[in-house]
């Protein structure tokens, strides 16, 4: 009898094990990126129900607002793309924001545009996309009272959509605002806010639920109040647009005074308690200009609990500028972020894209790093519906030198892995760089991890060179080795080896 149970349990393993190699084989994952002369610039994304990744966002050339144009991108499960860029033609500037799953419609995208011929009038514009992308539909509203509002943030509740943002008063003074709408996107409440005592404008709301009992707006946002000490406030609206009261953020206990910064994502994972997850910063310890990736739980009350943060004591680590994490279960929730982000816009060295999954404890399943090969600005992940996640952002080519940020998207499995052969060689699985490759004798080593050991092995396999290596930019000397291909290799800390190859020349 106990033969026949192991037997049966040994074929019960092998069957889960099996199971579970068909699930991560069955996840398409890819990279890819839009080469275009023009700026991109990212602004949402979902997944359709045939499993395509439909994305929004906007190009123009560099600082130049009048060319303008709404640019929608799908991707296909297997990586395939199209990109379609939208104009109303005329004297116009268009850019897309949001993209919604809508009843009778593919999508919807909510986005702007702007009549320069009527003195930079600003209008809400509504497209209904078929699965051709193709407009079927189009509205543009704007509140009475102003010339123009926008919505950077939409949440569906009760069939109406709330949509937050900013506008602009006849008197041309910029407001905070929200816009009530209809199943059918017609205005049916806007109201206005001031958040501190000198009535300007300042900050912005970078997230937004709706109370449990789907009687509140809660609203998240960054620098809203100046009067007070916090960065990150909770603002709570009725479902009338009435404002009910404000919750700074809280900070941490000294010597840190930690506290969340801007960019934050927030969402239910349970009925009373929401994850919140963003820039985490330490006002002045061991450095003021130390960033980290920070998520904490919380209840309304906004009570300040430990926090558990991503990133190395000495660096920057950026959060994702629109959406830091997300999930399916909440077991299994995927975040994202940029490592060495320094440097501004267009900086002269790379970054690297930050993937990690954590449970609902917070503790970490895997953390990886992919790029390096160039500066990449992480904006959003998707938790897909085959167990993986979609990460995108703007690819920056640092070695050009140029004006043009292109749009890329990376999709992960389940293990944060990118398993198919078309992914080289960009955005590698890589937490290193070496430049310039071919090189001289003392090239630069750039490291994403806190600490790793760099070995250095020649063609026929022999190490002739081994020692530690630090986070950033490690000017390595290499002069004594003779001319000819060699094989860089880093062990991280965990005993993890990543290998690529470098010419001296």
């Amino acid at each position: 009898m106990i033969d026949l149970f192991r037997s049966k349990f040994k074929h019960i393993i092998a069957l889960l094990l099996l199971l579970l190699c068909l699930k991560s084989s069955g996840q398409e994952t890819f990279f890819t990126f839009f080469p275009n002369p023009l700026n991109a610039y990212f602004g949402d994304m979902i997944e359709d129900e045939y499993g395509n990744y439909l994305a929004v966002g906007q190009q123009r050339i560099f600082n130049d607002f009048s060319t303008n144009r709404g640019t929608l991108w799908r991707i296909t499960s297997q990586g395939d793309t199209l990109s379609k860029n939208f104009s109303h033609g005329g004297d116009t500037s268009t850019g897309f924001i949001n993209v919604l799953h809508t009843d009778n419609h593919y999508c919807t995208i909510i986005g702007g545009i702007t009549l320069h011929q009527q003195q930079n009038f600003n209008y809400l514009m509504i497209l209904h996309i078929d699965s051709s992308l193709n407009v079927v539909e189009k509205k543009f509203i704007a509140p009475s009272g102003t010339t123009g509002a926008s919505a950077q943030l939409v949440e569906k509740s009760m069939g109406n959509y709330y949509c937050v943002g900013n506008s602009i008063n006849l008197d041309g003074v910029v407001q905070h605002s929200i816009m009530k709408l209809n199943n059918t996107f017609d205005i049916i409440g806007f109201q206005t806010y001031s958040f501190n005592s000198n009535g300007i404008f300042t900050g912005s709301f970078t997230d937004v639920i709706i109370s449990p009992d789907s009687t509140q707006l809660w609203a998240f946002g960054y620098n809203l109040t100046p009067d007070d000490q916090s960065n990150c406030d909770m603002v709570v609206f009725d479902t009338l647009l009435n404002f009910v009261e404000i919750k700074p953020f809280p900070f941490g206990e000294f010597p840190y005074w930690s506290q969340f910064d801007d960019d934050l994502t927030v969402r239910f994972i349970s009925d009373s308690t929401f994850l919140v997850g963003g820039q985490f910063w330490y006002q002045n310890y061991p450095d003021p200009a130390q960033v980290d990736i920070g998520f904490c739980k919380f209840d309304s009350s906004l009570v300040f609990k430990p926090v558990t943060v991503f990133g190395a004591i000495d660096t920057i680590d950026n959060s994702a500028f629109k959406r830091t994490f997300d999930f399916v279960s909440i077991d299994s929730i995927f975040f994202t972020g940029m490592k060495r982000t320094g440097g501004g816009l267009y900086p002269s060295s790379p970054s690297w894209i930050h993937v990690g999954l954590i449970n609902n404890d917070l503790n970490p399943y895997y953390e990886r790093y992919y790029g390096g090969d160039a500066f990449y600005w992480v904006n959003s992940i998707l938790a897909t519906s085959d167990g993986g996640a979609l990460i995108a952002g703007n690819r920056y080519d640092y070695l050009t030198q140029g004006y043009e940020r292109d749009a890329f998207f990376l999709k992960v499995n389940s293990d944060g892995l990118v398993t198919s052969s078309i992914h080289e060689p960009y955005c590698p699985y890589l937490p290193f760089s070496v430049y310039p490759n071919p090189g001289n004798g003392y090239p630069l080593i750039h490291l994403a991890l806190r600490n790793a050991f760099l070995r250095v092995y020649n063609i026929t396999g022999q190490m002739v060179l081994s020692f530690p290596i630090k986070e950033g930019a490690n000017q390595v000397d290499f002069s004594r080795l003779p001319n000819g291909s060699y094989i860089l290799s880093i062990i991280d800390q965990n005993g993890e080896v990543f290998s690529t190859k470098w010419i001296k020349n």
